[in-house]
């Protein structure tokens, strides 16, 4: 669904491939739904056919499709929310290269320890990479690259100071 904080999903993933590969040729679309698997495999395997080498997804149950197209075109899908591996998988072999995990335990517990301490306010907090609210799943350390990982941290490490500002619309990416 495009609203704005899909297009933030898009924009971070934009930013960050433009940085890993500048001359990458990238492609878009949108399901329309969060809950169309068929529409996430068609779409998908119409980006695979036009060369993608990886599908990047944050469309819920829509994402299914998605590695699901990877799966049958052995290629690289990218998960979203969750770690995703397990779907990813056929006799052995991984086709979820990564995920980029919502770390909802981690709001749990800090809303859990504020109402504890008797400090909490209701309202909307945003918790990234600072505050591990979001990352790379475990298992991408058994299927990207030590070089990419690497990556990962070092891109991190960046946002986490401040010294890189993630894009939040798919427009600001250069």
């Amino acid at each position: 669904m495009e609203f704005p904080l899909i297009q933030k999903f898009e924009a971070g993933y934009l930013a960050g491939v433009k940085a890993a590969r500048p001359d990458a040729k990238i492609y878009t679309a949108y399901a329309g739904a969060f809950d169309d698997p068929a529409k996430g495999k068609e779409l998908a395997a119409s980006q695979f056919n036009v060369g993608a080498d990886i599908v990047y997804h944050a469309a819920g149950g829509s994402g299914l499709g998605v590695i699901s197209a990877a799966k049958e075109k052995e290629t690289w899908a990218i998960g979203v929310d969750k770690c995703q591996h397990a779907e990813g998988q056929v006799d052995g072999k991984d086709y979820v290269l990564a995920c980029m995990v919502k770390r909802v335990d981690m709001g749990v517990y800090k809303a859990s320890k504020e109402a504890l301490e008797g400090n909490f306010s209701s309202g909307e907090t945003l918790m990234g990479l600072a505050e591990e609210g979001v990352g790379v799943c475990e298992a991408a350390k058994e299927t990207a690259s030590a070089e990419a990982l690497a990556k990962v941290e070092e891109y991190t490490n960046k946002i986490v100071s401040g010294e890189l500002q993630v894009p939040q619309n798919p427009k600001d990416v250069q």
